[in-house]
């Protein structure tokens, strides 16, 4: 909208030109047009705000601009969701997060929970993003085998980010000491296990949004502090 606001500018200073007051008319709307052009080029739109204020804050400082937009896949792992009979409500918070902190979510997918199924998910999208986030699977039930596919499929885990989530969860609900999430590096990609409920995982997610970003960069192997 800024460009089209700029050369419109252009186009009303060259219009004026052409009559009596041609010469002054035409400098300007082109000095006005110039103006809202430069302002449009130099204008960041950060939608941050529905995240974690440290998001937005490590988002638009000049040493992750570069690194943005990561592409980030979000897996709900649930065999209630896959099978239909239930609706996946944890995929879409997580991505309008992950969203508002400036990742490019490329799409969401639902898997079952099936250990060797998901760890060969993981192993393919870690060729594809920057950062895959899983929701559901992290609990004690005999069909919870999300934290064992991921480390099936990570070279080095993250174990601070995992501790954090669970604090974090842990000061609304002491049930959350129960998750046993992971969180890891595959290649290149951080892939982070969230619980599968739409609070849980809103309230693991936004504990870790602020260090994503750095995390994103020094996978890429931009370690200059």
């Amino acid at each position: 909208m800024s460009q089209v606001s700029g050369g419109g500018a252009l186009s009303r200073g060259a219009a004026a030109g052409s009559g009596a007051t041609g010469g002054r008319a035409a400098n300007a709307g082109n000095a006005a047009g110039a103006g809202n052009l430069a302002a449009a080029s130099t204008r960041v739109n950060i939608s941050g705000a529905a995240g974690s204020a440290s998001a937005a804050k490590a988002i638009s400082s000049g040493a992750t601009r570069s690194v943005l937009p990561a592409r980030a896949w979000v897996i709900t792992v649930s065999d209630g969701c896959a099978a239909g009979r239930r609706e996946d409500r944890s995929g879409p918070v997580v991505a309008e997060m992950l969203a508002a902190a400036g990742f490019a979510i490329p799409r969401r997918e639902v898997l079952p929970d099936e250990r060797e199924r998901l760890a060969r998910r993981l192993q393919e999208l870690a060729g594809l993003a920057e950062l895959v986030v899983t929701t559901g699977g992290t609990g004690l039930g005999p069909r919870d085998v999300t934290p064992e596919a991921t480390q099936d499929v990570c070279d080095r885990l993250a174990p601070g980010l995992a501790e954090r989530m669970r604090q974090a969860g842990a000061a609304a609900t002491p049930m959350a000491w129960l998750s046993r999430g992971v969180c890891g590096v595959c290649g290149a990609c951080l892939i982070l296990n969230l619980p599968g409920s739409p609070r849980g995982a809103a309230q693991s997610l936004q504990a870790v949004i602020g260090l994503l970003p750095h995390a994103v960069a020094l996978l890429r192997g931009q370690t200059g502090h």
